[in-house]
């Protein structure tokens, strides 16, 4: 059974930085480098959540990013994407691939 998951503040503080009024995501790293642990490790498991619950949608994305997601699908991937930037070192995500 899915569990119910809502955003803390750390999704949301994830998400500004791909907002498409102040798009700067090439910040995240360096900002969330300064979080602490516990924050780092709450961030973690809310963004794991949400992608195990099928909880990121076009409509989840766009209520943080304004960006004009219109594939459940995409949204997604986009948010797995943001993971494994942070958790896993990879590329930064380039928010128009996903739209």
């Amino acid at each position: 059974m899915k569990k119910q998951v809502l955003p803390t503040q750390h999704i949301p503080s994830v998400l500004s930085y791909f907002n498409a009024n102040a798009y700067s995501p090439d910040l995240l790293a360096e900002d969330l480098a300064q979080l602490p642990d516990d924050d780092l490790r709450e961030l973690r498991i809310e963004m794991e959540l949400w992608i195990e619950n099928d909880g990121v949608t076009a409509d989840f994305l766009n209520g943080f990013t304004s960006l004009g997601f219109s594939d459940d699908r995409k949204s997604r991937l986009f948010f797995e994407t943001i993971f494994d930037h942070i958790f896993n070192g990879k590329e930064e995500p380039e928010a128009t691939a996903f739209l």
